[in-house]
């Protein structure tokens, strides 16, 4: 039986709309399906981590770390309130065994490593993820050729978010 919205949905004139669909859809099967509660802030915030393990997003990190430190001026307004936040959300995954943070580093406000349980937690997202899109596009025929589409304009995409995130004086 169809969903009331379907019809609704079917009909939307907007990418953006549709994409932000399938995020959420995404993230809800994930968190739904994942042998551990996690709410989807957190989910994000592991992804994040994940992201900044890899050496040329951390070199990254460091260097705006250590012009923050160097220069006040160039400290962002409130950047000690939003590093605490940041921080007391990085020790919520602390305190469910997915990462073990290490708030005493030199040129960085913490340092995070994946536990065994949280590397295995991030190897349960992966699966998800794989069967979500397995779901979703079961008997949707064009696959490759929407692939295709996506991976010209996820470029531009992403460029617009790294311009945001280039802006931004914090890091966290």
């Amino acid at each position: 039986m169809a969903h009331k919205h379907d019809k609704i949905i079917a009909n939307y004139k907007s990418i953006g709309d549709l994409s932000s669909i399938l995020s959420n859809s995404r993230e809800d099967y994930i968190l739904d399906h994942l042998n551990i509660h996690l709410h989807k802030g957190q989910l994000k915030l592991l992804e994040k981590i994940k992201k900044e393990q890899k050496p040329h997003h951390k070199a990254i990190r460091m260097k705006k770390y250590k012009e923050l430190m160097n220069n006040d001026e160039a400290t962002p307004e409130h950047f000690e309130l939003h590093q605490k936040i940041f921080i007391n959300k990085i020790k919520k995954l602390e305190n469910k065994g997915l990462i073990k943070a290490d708030f005493e580093v030199d040129l960085l406000p913490y340092e995070v490593e994946f536990t065994e349980k949280g590397k295995e937690i991030l190897n349960e997202i992966d699966v998800l993820k794989q069967k979500w899109e397995d779901e979703i596009f079961k008997d949707f025929e064009d696959k490759d050729k929407l692939l295709t589409y996506l991976q010209q304009v996820a470029p531009k995409a992403a460029k617009i978010s790294y311009a945001r995130i280039k802006k931004q004086k914090g890091v966290y």
